[in-house]
């Protein structure tokens, strides 16, 4: 039983977890705001504490995933995917997960390439 519990723990303890009526709310399959989830925990864990998603707006939430994208080299996939897990479950009450056409984190979500 102790397992099963830390293995929940690991990928984010206080994470919300991904429904299908959050995807169907983001237009997501549900298993790409479970990847943006995952990576969440994993990417973000290592340097820092994990901060609820509805703690900031969608907004806040893409420039603080493109800020810390750059600071650690990672891949855009992998920004998009966080930053659609945040920003579905940011404080606002419909956030836009489409891209603004900038080229940031907001672009069109996609679990696989």
């Amino acid at each position: 039983m102790l397992s099963g519990l830390s293995f929940g723990c690991a990928i984010g303890p206080g994470l919300p977890i991904v429904s299908d009526q959050d995807a169907e709310k983001a237009g997501v399959e549900r298993v790409t705001l479970e990847a943006g989830r995952k990576l969440y925990a994993s990417k973000c864990s290592g340097c820092h504490e994990l901060f609820h998603p509805a703690r900031f707006s969608a907004q806040t939430w893409e420039i603080k995933v493109e800020e810390m994208g750059e600071q650690l080299h990672m891949k855009k996939r992998d920004l998009v995917l966080i930053y659609g897990y945040l920003a579905t479950f940011s404080r606002d009450e419909n956030p836009t997960l489409q891209s603004s056409g900038s080229g940031g984190v907001s672009a069109p979500l996609q679990a696989t390439p």
